[in-house]
């Protein structure tokens, strides 16, 4: 059994799961003893109309939301019978399929969407699915249409799940793809870097300029607080800490030390500069003066 890719482009972005959608030709062959011929040619095709006449493993996509078969023209799907008894069931389809995503390392993210397929009722004692030289064939014209990621590699694993019906053979195809972290970085790390050092002009400018320092300092912090929030509310919404979090954060305390350094320098300024009185009562002078000589 094996995949021959068409295309495949970015869906959805959710708060777990991502969502992708994918063109697919699927192939799928076994052996009918009942099917087997005599006759001077090899093999012989009948189309989508003469399907339903055979019998046709009851494959399904595991973890799909939406799937959808091509009949334009007519029913994209195809058999072709060999003397020998083996059928060749080829199908396309377009598959809408969930992808669960661990976004702790985002933007720096890699992740591997799965497409689990199996058979609907026949347990692993009756039908056996197994993977015949997987090949994996990628159309160059129409390539992959992933705006924010980029295609690193196919793997594919076989096991067996044990379930209330009995166990079922289930064979997955993972599509591994890596973040792109150019437009990430220009939206976010870059203006959270030069903000960072934007509030450490502060730290060159006179301590008399109260003026210029506090709004500097303040208008730092502001603006840091200003892309944290547009950082979590643009970008994947997860109940947990992501990279781009915790350089945010950082960066937002580096720009509420460089002002809280300003106030501590100038308090202790002041208080050097305006020394407090003694709160001891003061005796008068001319007290000291006077005396029995």
């Amino acid at each position: 059994m094996y995949l021959e890719m068409e295309n495949s482009y970015s869906q959805t972005n959710a708060i777990f799961l991502w969502e992708y959608t994918i063109d697919i030709t699927f192939y799928q062959t076994w052996y009918d003893e009942r099917l087997r011929y005599n006759g001077s040619f090899e093999s012989f095709v009948l189309n989508g109309n003469l399907v339903s006449l055979l019998w046709v493993p009851d494959t399904f996509f595991r973890n799909s939301k939406r799937t959808q078969e091509h009949s334009i023209t007519m029913p994209n799907q195809m058999v072709r019978i060999y003397k020998d008894g083996r059928v060749l069931y080829t199908i396309r389809m377009t598959i809408d399929a969930g992808c669960s995503l661990h976004m702790v390392k985002f933007p720096m993210d890699s992740h591997s969407c799965p497409l689990s397929f199996s058979s609907f009722s026949y347990p692993v004692s009756d039908i056996i699915y197994k993977w015949d030289n997987f090949t994996l064939e990628i159309n160059e014209n129409n390539s992959w249409k992933l705006f924010q990621f980029d295609f690193t590699g196919v793997s594919n694993s076989t096991e067996t799940v044990a379930t209330l019906a009995g166990d079922f053979m289930v064979l997955t195809l993972f599509f591994n793809v890596s973040r792109r972290f150019g437009f990430v970085a220009f939206q976010n790390y870059v203006p959270s870097s030069v903000t960072t050092m934007i509030s450490w002009i502060s730290f060159w400018l006179k301590k008399d300029s109260a003026p210029a320092r506090t709004s500097l300092g303040i208008t730092s912090v502001l603006t840091m607080t200003t892309l944290g929030t547009f950082s979590r509310k643009n970008f994947p919404r997860v109940s947990y800490i992501t990279a781009l979090d915790f350089y945010i954060a950082v960066c937002f305390v580096f720009c509420f030390c460089a002002l809280m350094e300003f106030a501590v320098l100038n308090f202790l300024t002041y208080n050097r500069t305006h020394p407090r009185g003694s709160p001891k009562l003061q005796w008068p002078t001319s007290l000291f003066l006077k005396g029995h000589w």
